[in-house]
């Protein structure tokens, strides 16, 4: 295991994911927004990626009937890694495995749905003090939500009682974001730092 970072953008797939463009190009560079960035499944093939999580395995990934597999074909067996997985594989040479039983431990947790929880499963285990999540949205189209967004909200939860600093983008559905956290029965969104100060 290398040096823990003490920040970590995750990059999926979502819409949010134009957020974290937006954020790198304010302040002029990935680096300056997030220590590591670590990336979920394809998206390691369009941005920087420090770490990437595809739980799915690879050969799941590499299947003719996944919808990316050409393009998983193309960069997987370049990428230096890590390449989390659940069992490496040699046409991965940057995969490893996940270290699930370390992060069992330091969860205190075997709910594991989705790339993104493992991902932020090894977060808490390296103790990472800020986790930003982009393209995390977990949400489709047409109102519903993808399976797995429980599961990743239980686990924010998780880092943020241990005192992990979470930031999402507005235009995430995760955590009721989008367009303001709006609080049951006050009808506008809540802002934190109009909150008055403590006598």
């Amino acid at each position: 295991m290398t040096d823990a970072p003490r920040s970590v953008a995750i990059v999926a797939a979502g819409p949010s994911a134009l957020s974290w463009l937006n954020a790198c190009n304010a302040v002029g560079g990935r680096r300056l927004v997030a220590d590591e960035v670590w990336t979920v499944n394809g998206m390691a093939d369009l941005i920087q990626a420090d770490r990437v999580f595809m739980m799915d395995g690879v050969e799941h990934s590499l299947a003719p009937s996944h919808p990316l597999s050409p393009g998983f074909a193309t960069w997987l067996p370049r990428h230096p890694g890590p390449v989390y997985v659940p069992a490496p594989d040699e046409r991965a040479p940057g995969a490893v495995a996940y270290p699930l039983h370390d992060v069992v431990r330091a969860t205190g947790t075997a709910y594991f749905r989705s790339s993104v929880a493992y991902a932020i499963g090894l977060a808490m285990l390296l103790k990472v003090e800020r986790l930003e999540l982009y393209g995390c949205d977990f949400a489709l189209a047409d109102g519903r939500y993808e399976e797995g967004r429980a599961n990743v909200e239980f686990l924010l939860g998780l880092a943020a009682a241990r005192g992990m600093r979470l930031t999402l983008p507005h235009t995430t559905a995760l955590l009721g974001t989008a367009g303001g956290r709006v609080l049951y029965g006050y009808g506008r969104p809540f802002d934190p730092t109009e909150m008055p100060a403590d006598e």
